[in-house]
């Protein structure tokens, strides 16, 4: 039995000596600066994360704190320093492609086809493309699950009056806000304000653009390419601008618009809570995501706002802006010896029990399950509580929320909206609708130097004529717009819209 004993101890040790070492994996997470030190670190998500993927693993967990606002100026200080945590993360593309560019990235490719073909299909190819650089996978970008930015509503009980239906084509809005002008249903009298825009709406000047493939798309100048309403010489921009100077010569446009602040949305918050708007082109779900329903309810009881799709082009399509399908880019240093436990542990996020519980906790106990199968997080303090942060921070494969169906995603973005004058329905067919026919951005992974140097002022003047030519008289709009556009091009925007097209063509052979 001595000899036996013996022979086991000495088994032993020498498993020990061949069991593989624990791994540290360092992961980052944003520090918004609105939590008790350690919370991030050591609260319930981290813990169970620790437990769930860590210890079956042989794996130490350890939370790398990135401050949001300058995570950039942060990133680029470790990845140079080569002390990055092993998963890191962006929203800035060009950065990512410069880091790819340089040889700052771990290659993927290979671990994602060997360990990661549940992350692959949760993702999805397309939006994986965006991470692929040169032919091999350096980065595994977040899946966005609703890609919808702005939608129109319209006043469903002035049209009741009208004995009108909700408009399905630019004509039958067109002739509504014209006789909410002319009949006023609200009985508003001077406050009346027919169309509640700033001018010409996006999803309205989408209808004027000439239908276009991505590549000539890729010339577009804005704050985005999903946004190039600052861009003077896109086939189609005349006629739309010519057609927004209508509707501001016919008195259906607010009268100060013009005198609005930049990017200022409380003068058409008042007049939306006010009850004098017949329709809007907003983000989404407008006077709900800006709590103006409260005000609305007060003050114009009988309003009831309907979702409509009514700005239709040459091709009876409604185009309009979305996001492109990805939100933040997740990739590993060069520098990281555990690129393989990366794709391991988003691999196993990307199971939605795991999934729902980083973000919610336990149903029962932090959530439940209504009739739909919606979580409903619970009400809790102190202790109680799952997730003390933002609840996204750490799903960063996902943009949204962990259902198997866009109807559920909408529905709980939604749930707390919902009423009898407002079913899920309205919401649902809303979110469609911002989302039907929509033109993704166009990928340059390395905009031109002429964009960052000239892009700005090109979009600050654009904005400046296009301000002029709706409200300029109708007679003088056609010579003013052939005289603006030549000014503008010749300022820089021929040469950035080319150098955007070149560059696209390099990076698309």
């Amino acid at each position: 039995m001595k000899r036996l004993a013996l022979a086991l101890v000495a088994l032993a040790v020498v498993s020990m000596a061949f069991a593989a070492p624990q791994r540290t994996l360092k992961l980052e997470i944003f520090d918004r600066g609105n939590l008790q030190p350690g919370v991030l670190e050591n609260g319930p998500p981290a813990q169970w994360i620790q437990k769930a993927f860590g210890d079956p693993n042989n794996v130490k967990i350890e939370w790398v704190l990135v401050p949001r606002p300058k995570e950039v100026e942060k990133l680029n200080l470790m990845m140079a320093a080569g002390d990055a945590p092993d998963l890191c993360f962006t929203y800035d593309a060009v950065l990512v492609a410069n880091y790819a560019n340089q040889g700052g990235l771990a290659d993927l490719t290979k671990l994602m086809t060997s360990s990661g073909s549940t992350l692959a299909s949760f993702v999805g190819k397309e939006a994986l493309d965006y991470g692929v650089f040169d032919g091999k996978q350096y980065a595994v970008p977040g899946k966005r699950q609703l890609l919808g930015i702005s939608g129109t509503w319209i006043r469903k009980d002035w049209l009741d009056k009208l004995g009108l239906p909700v408009p399905k084509t630019r004509d039958e809005w067109l002739k509504a806000v014209r006789l909410f002008k002319e009949k006023d249903p609200g009985k508003v009298g001077a406050n009346l304000v027919p169309v509640g825009d700033a001018g010409l709406n996006i999803n309205l000047a989408y209808s004027f653009y000439k239908p276009s493939a991505e590549r000539e798309r890729s010339g577009w100048i804005g704050p985005s390419s999903t946004r190039p309403n600052h861009d003077m010489g896109i086939a189609g921009v005349k006629e739309g601008l010519k057609f927004a100077n209508m509707l501001n010569a016919e008195g259906l446009l607010p009268k100060d618009w013009a005198l609005w602040p930049k990017n200022d949305m409380l003068n058409l918050q008042g007049l939306v809570s006010n009850g004098y708007v017949g329709t809007i082109t907003n983000n989404l779900a407008y006077p709900w995501f800006y709590n103006l329903m409260p005000a609305i309810q007060k003050n114009a009881p009988d309003c009831v706002w309907a979702p409509c799709d009514p700005f239709t082009n040459s091709e009876g399509k409604a185009p309009k802006y979305i996001y492109s399908p990805i939100g933040i880019f997740n990739f590993v240093p060069a520098s990281s010896k555990n690129a393989d436990l990366v794709v391991k542990y988003l691999n196993w996020m990307a199971d939605l029990k795991n999934m729902t519980k980083i973000m919610f906790g336990d149903a029962g106990v932090h959530y439940d399950l209504d009739a739909n199968g919606l979580i409903i997080p619970r009400k809790l303090t102190g202790d109680q509580v799952w997730e003390a942060g933002n609840i996204l921070d750490r799903t960063i494969i996902l943009n949204g929320r962990p259902y198997d169906s866009i109807d559920k995603a909408i529905m709980a973005q939604t749930a707390a909206w919902v009423d009898a004058k407002y079913p899920a329905k309205a919401f649902i067919d809303h979110y469609k609708m911002v989302q039907k026919d929509g033109v993704p951005p166009v990928r340059i992974a390395n905009p031109p130097d002429t964009l960052a140097k000239q892009g700005t002022q090109l979009m600050d003047k654009a904005e400046e004529m296009m301000k002029q030519l709706i409200m300029a008289k109708p007679a003088e709009f056609d010579a003013m717009f052939d005289s603006l556009l030549k000014e503008w091009l010749d300022m820089g925007g021929r040469q950035v819209k080319a150098d955007m097209l070149a560059q696209y063509d390099k990076e698309h052979k």
